[in-house]
């Protein structure tokens, strides 16, 4: 009987979910991104990228609370349903999940954002200019516009 073999997924070493969850440079891949916890260094220590354009604000506190708020709520209900815990035990321990999976995940998650900035070059919107409010003189256009003028 021939197995099927499927071919293993390679991730790219410079993509910015690897790259990112490991606090990782988002250029060379090497240097650290992070010098503590959560403070980005100044630059690579390795390649010298300056990390001055990164500026992932709350959206790695957005992301890891939607997320440990479902396995919080998830948490909740299967300890309340099958092991009948008093309350403020119940709280305490959903408590101290949340707070470890909170830590545990904001540091690959605001690696994966800073690199995502880096590798799509992201940067500040900016408008093109002033939007004209003229039609642009296509058929559709000029046959709506007449109706509005008579």
């Amino acid at each position: 009987m021939d197995v099927l073999k499927l071919p293993l997924v390679k991730l790219d070493p410079r993509s910015p979910a690897y790259t990112g969850i490991r606090g990782r440079c988002p250029r060379c891949g090497e240097g650290k991104l992070f010098l503590g916890l959560l403070t980005l260094a100044p630059k690579c220590d390795k390649c010298g990228l300056d990390f001055s354009f990164a500026d992932p604000a709350d959206g790695p506190a957005f992301f890891v609370m939607s997320i440990t708020s479902f396995l919080a709520v998830g948490l909740l209900f299967i300890l309340q349903a099958f092991l009948h815990m008093p309350d403020w035990l119940l709280l305490l321990v959903v408590g101290v999940v949340v707070l470890w999976s909170s830590i545990a995940l904001l540091v690959p998650i605001k690696g994966w954002l800073v690199n995502s900035q880096y590798f799509y070059k992201a940067g500040e919107g900016v408008l093109a200019g002033p939007v004209s409010s003229e039609p642009c003189q296509c058929e559709d256009c000029r046959r709506r516009y007449a109706k509005r003028k008579r």
